[in-house]
């Protein structure tokens, strides 16, 4: 019985020493006075992705977050070929009553890709400014932070683990 919690134990502590198959990129995505970096995303997943975090420099000012209306990037074979992307920020300067709106959409392989900005202080949205273009994408890939102790550190827990249980299965 013991050789198998052992068994079990290295092979789920091999199974999370594992490098992931999904390597996480930076993505910046540039045009006519915009740009935006987006994080969470992986170039090497066919389909489409939604990122974690952002960043987005206008003609006003640098917003960023990590929460958005539309979030949707897709890729095919490595390539970026479709973003949809609208969130809220508040504007500086101003009550919080009114927000500032990010818009980044393109299509065509991002031939054609436009960005507005607007303030929403009610139902009615004032647009600031409206940008088009083609997208300059750069893709960075963000390296993990390897942990090697962990595993050391996980295998010696549980081999204490089967020791206490072991000590104390013979006392009684």
């Amino acid at each position: 019985m013991k050789h198998k919690t052992l068994l079990a134990a290295a092979a789920f502590a091999i199974a999370i020493a594992a490098p992931l198959s999904a390597a996480p990129i930076k993505l910046v995505l540039s045009f006519d006075g915009v740009t935006a970096s987006f994080f969470g995303l992986d170039d090497g997943v066919t389909g489409s992705q939604s990122a974690t975090s952002w960043s987005f420099a206008g003609v006003l000012d640098t917003y960023g977050g990590t929460s958005s209306i539309t979030n949707e990037f897709v890729f095919s074979s490595g390539n970026l070929v479709y973003v949809d992307f609208y969130s809220n920020a508040p504007v500086p300067g101003t009550n919080l009553g009114v927000n500032f709106l990010e818009t980044i959409d393109c299509f065509s392989s991002l031939l054609d890709c436009y960005s507005q900005e607007f303030t929403t202080p009610t139902s009615s949205q004032s647009s600031i400014f409206f940008r088009t273009g083609t997208a300059t994408v750069t893709t960075t890939p963000i390296t993990p932070i390897p942990l090697p102790a962990g595993g050391v550190l996980l295998l010696s827990a549980l081999a204490g683990a089967a020791l206490l249980k072991r000590r104390k299965k013979g006392t009684a």
